[in-house]
């Protein structure tokens, strides 16, 4: 949590058998008055920053040079490292996001499943 919250900050009091919607980003904290049991379920589609690392990471794996282990971090070393991090970015295309893209929106699909089944289950 920040230091110092927004002049805009909302409160809410939630009773049993309560759901409160956080879109992705909204800070928040909780506070329960007596024991209490909770579930937090998080999903959302990924951002293009998420799938664009995904796919750089995707190429970068295949380097064998780059899955040495740590130790091999040297200076000398710096400018085949950079190298290949300037190829793979080069490279990227579009159909290569497209389908990265497409496999994190299969994962939200199962996740937005799982919720809605979750909630089914709760309702028993």
């Amino acid at each position: 949590m920040p230091a110092n919250l927004p002049e805009k900050c909302h409160s809410e009091h939630l009773i049993p058998g309560s759901l409160l919607y956080l879109p992705k980003g909204i800070w928040h904290a909780t506070n329960a008055s007596n024991f209490s049991v909770s579930i937090n379920i998080t999903f959302s589609l990924p951002t293009l920053l998420e799938i664009t690392l995904a796919t750089i990471r995707q190429s970068l794996v295949k380097n064998d040079f780059l899955r040495q282990n740590l130790l091999s971090l040297k200076e000398k070393n710096y400018e085949k490292i950079r190298s290949s991090f300037n190829t793979v970015v080069q490279n990227l295309n579009f159909e290569e996001l497209k389908d990265q893209c497409q496999k994190n929106q299969d994962k939200y699909q199962l996740a937005n499943k799982a919720f809605h089944n979750t909630l089914e289950f709760l309702s028993l």
